[in-house]
């Protein structure tokens, strides 16, 4: 399983702006940008002793308009990295946005 700090290099090398629970310098973000947040941790044990926590992370893009490329360009990245995700996309009308979430699980160390 990746680890966080993989992710956030990722990220890093990406080239869009991308915050870690929000933009906090007061002003709303120009789309496309990246926004992730944590979920709820998981773990497995056995006999009683935990072997492997990961917390599952939501890593949204956020467009004005759906963005085929640039959604086959960051599945591109995280196939390249390897990491495992599932997507789902929500238009957000209220926000005239449209939001593609990845869910990934990484151990946070």
């Amino acid at each position: 399983m990746r680890r966080l700090t993989d992710l956030t290099q990722l990220l890093d090398g990406f080239g869009l702006p991308w915050a870690n629970g929000g933009f906090r310098d007061g002003g709303s973000q120009a789309p496309p940008y990246i926004d992730i947040e944590a979920g709820y941790g998981e773990s497995a044990s056995a006999d009683n002793v935990g072997w492997l926590r990961w917390m599952p992370y939501d890593v949204a893009l956020y467009v004005r308009e759906r963005d085929y490329e640039l959604e086959k360009r960051f599945e591109a990245a995280l196939d390249a990295a390897e990491f495992n995700y599932s997507k789902t996309v929500t238009p957000l009308d209220a926000d005239e946005l449209v939001e593609t979430a990845y869910e990934i699980d990484v151990t946070e160390d």
